[in-house]
């Protein structure tokens, strides 16, 4: 066994590559766009981000990776609404906002979507 319990040859689960960001953002023009979503049978995942414009306190978003959580909610199965929405309210008061994702790889493969489409998780 590797580290993240794969096997020799086999690809690291998915969660051994989460990343951590730290900002704080105006609820009322957050400069990050989601894209997917349960509705289109995804993940969220973050879209264009106008990284000048986030006040990022550590790490930073890239467009295409997976959203898993925003502070401490699992968004997996949220529609694009929902998870725009969650962020919005968590932004409300000022306080940083934790935003953990996942790299698209081939590590990384979505329960959500019929394995027999083509495409990633989120596009």
């Amino acid at each position: 066994m590797l580290s993240g319990g794969a096997r020799r040859g086999e690809p690291a689960h998915w969660s051994v590559d989460l990343r951590e960001t730290v900002l704080t953002a105006d609820p009322e023009r957050l400069y990050i766009e989601i894209d997917g979503g349960s509705e289109e049978g995804q993940f969220g995942c973050v879209g264009a981000v106008q990284h000048e414009r986030v006040n990022y306190i550590s790490g930073r978003l890239e467009p295409g990776e997976v959203l898993v959580e925003v502070q401490g909610q699992k968004v997996g199965g949220y529609t694009r609404r929902d998870i725009t929405t969650w962020l919005k309210h968590c932004c409300r008061s000022g306080t940083p906002v934790v935003i953990r994702t996942a790299r698209l790889g081939p590590a990384f493969s979505s329960p959500t979507r019929d394995p027999t489409l083509p495409g990633p998780p989120c596009s």
